[in-house]
């Protein structure tokens, strides 16, 4: 993957909400006979990037993937794989995508979704205040290549979290 400058984006997280639907898939690019959309959704002020953007405020929703579980985990290798010819470098997904123009902010964020009971646990608690992530520097839609959830707007912040648990 070539290097692109990357710049941060911080969201204080004011208000969230958890949204389920599930019915029959009707789709024509049905997987099952049955489909459930299930996201979180949060807003709230843009702290970074600073200087950069119109919008004070922003929206982020995040999408549970099944075909995420386990994704970041390396494959197990065949001893015969080895000694065809390689198999193509399939193209890597972005963790996301964030778009802004004038005041209008938004970020959609996928992850595994075994992680959406542990998500939803910690928002419940109360424990995470900002959604941070890291996008390609310079466009007005671009990719997020990393995101996290998290108590401390800045990582200095973060030892100072561990007298609170």
């Amino acid at each position: 993957m070539p290097h692109v400058e990357k710049v941060k984006h911080v969201v204080q997280i004011e208000r969230w909400r958890f949204d389920y639907m599930f019915g029959i898939d009707e789709t024509s690019h049905r997987t099952g006979p049955y489909y459930d959309i299930r996201h979180i959704q949060f807003a709230g002020p843009i702290l970074e990037p600073k200087g950069v953007l119109k919008a004070t405020h922003g929206e982020v929703i995040c999408f549970p993937d099944n075909r995420l579980i386990g994704a970041s985990e390396q494959p197990i290798r065949k001893f015969g794989d080895r000694l065809g010819s390689p198999k193509p470098q399939e193209k890597i997904r972005p963790a996301g995508r964030v778009s802004y123009r004038g005041k209008n902010y938004s970020a959609h964020l996928d992850f595994p979704s075994d992680m959406l009971h542990p998500i939803l646990t910690m928002l419940s608690a109360g424990r995470y205040r900002y959604v941070i992530f890291e996008a390609a520097k310079g466009s007005r839609d671009a990719e997020i290549y990393n995101f996290y959830f998290s108590d401390r707007k800045d990582e200095d912040d973060s030892a100072a979290g561990w007298d609170d648990v």
